[in-house]
């Protein structure tokens, strides 16, 4: 099973874009060999808009991924380990902080949700599995 840890823009791509963005995300989300990890700062960059713009649709596709999820919720942890991540990559403070969410997946290349799209992958663990 390959451990997969989305960031926001994945999640609103598959749940707003149309066409390949969309198509490359689903994909990923319907993967059977996938689970899938996440942290308080995705939920809270993509549910509250969601809610409030009275985006029904959007919130229950939104709520079925969070509840499928499994939680990093350890903010000791990635508060430790983000500040590394951002130095280290040249990374803004929410990149980081996703970073440090995604840290039960080990990773040689980080890329961000763009590259994604265009069927790059953002994290590759060490038996060289890749995972967005």
């Amino acid at each position: 099973m390959i451990q997969t840890f989305f960031d926001s823009g994945v999640l609103i791509a598959a749940a707003r874009s149309v066409g390949p963005d969309r198509e490359r995300a689903l994909q990923f989300l319907e993967d059977p060999n996938r689970s899938f990890l996440t942290s308080p700062f995705v939920h809270l960059e993509v549910v509250p808009k969601a809610i409030f713009y009275k985006k029904r649709i959007e919130r229950s596709f939104y709520e079925r991924y969070f509840g499928n999820a499994k939680w990093y919720r350890d903010v000791a942890r990635i508060e430790a380990v983000a500040p590394a991540e951002a130095t280290g990559a040249g990374l803004g403070a929410m990149d980081a902080l996703h970073l440090g969410s995604s840290s039960p997946v080990s990773r040689r290349r980080v890329h961000d949700h763009r590259e994604a799209a265009q069927g790059h992958l953002p994290f590759q663990d060490r038996q060289g599995r890749v995972s967005v």
